[in-house]
């Protein structure tokens, strides 16, 4: 006379693995699945599935898949720590009145820079210590002013010199340029300097020059050494 073993699993098993028929006794163990007890988890915790074509029965999942399930379960639980706590708090700020008065202004100056027009008018002063004052554009866009070197080739007390000018046409782009003759009052030479006005994004205008110096010689054959050329950087300081 047989006896007919009752078995119970501890741990009740996935209900997509449930075993097609009654659970085999802790101990038995399918030849396939290398001491993993089927219908339930394994003495090491290791996660079971279902193989197709062996009655139901549950294997054990491939190493690298439960890897990467315990990544995901440990990034999930770490977030369930503080459910949606960074979420909320992003979300608080953005939505405070502060928070948006804030992007306004960004937003605005942004724009605001882009759009600003490069005006010659004011003083300026360039990477030597001279100071240049320009006036208004007239309805043509010539202006005056006066220039302030700060270096001279010369021995006599340097002195304010006027200055007149012309500016093309403005660009859509804001970044005009311009032209404009100084009459040096100490000495016997005429500068000219063309460049173009910029803005950068925060605003800040500089004027790109370069300049001939024109200087008076005794005679035609010391032409050859009467001009000089060099470059200028002049940024705004009211």
């Amino acid at each position: 006379m047989s006896k007919h073993v009752s078995c119970r699993v501890v741990s009740p098993p996935d209900p997509s693995c449930a075993p097609s028929g009654p659970p085999p006794c802790p101990g038995k163990q399918d030849p396939a699945q290398s001491g993993v007890v089927a219908g339930g988890p394994s003495p090491t915790g290791v996660t079971l599935g279902k193989r197709p074509g062996m009655g139901g029965r549950c294997l054990a999942a491939a190493p690298s898949a439960i890897k990467e399930a315990e990544q995901v379960q440990g990034s999930s639980a770490a977030g369930a720590g503080a459910p949606g706590t960074a979420t909320a708090a992003l979300a608080a700020t953005m939505g405070s009145p502060s928070c948006c008065l804030l992007l306004t202004l960004v937003l605005l100056s942004s724009c605001a820079a882009a759009t600003r027009k490069c005006n010659l008018q004011g003083l300026w002063r360039n990477e030597l210590g001279s100071n240049m004052t320009l006036s208004a554009l007239d309805a043509v866009g010539t202006f005056s002013g006066s220039h302030h070197t700060a270096v001279a080739a010369t021995d006599k007390q340097i002195l304010v010199s006027p200055l007149q000018g012309s500016q093309q046409h403005t660009s859509a782009k804001g970044h005009p340029t311009f032209g404009f003759t100084v009459q040096w009052q100490f000495a016997d030479s005429t500068t000219v300097f063309v460049g173009q006005c910029f803005v950068d994004r925060r605003g800040k205008e500089t004027l790109e020059t370069t300049w001939l110096l024109q200087e008076e010689v005794p005679s035609r054959k010391d032409a050859w050494k009467a001009t000089r050329v060099g470059t200028s950087i002049f940024t705004r300081i009211k």
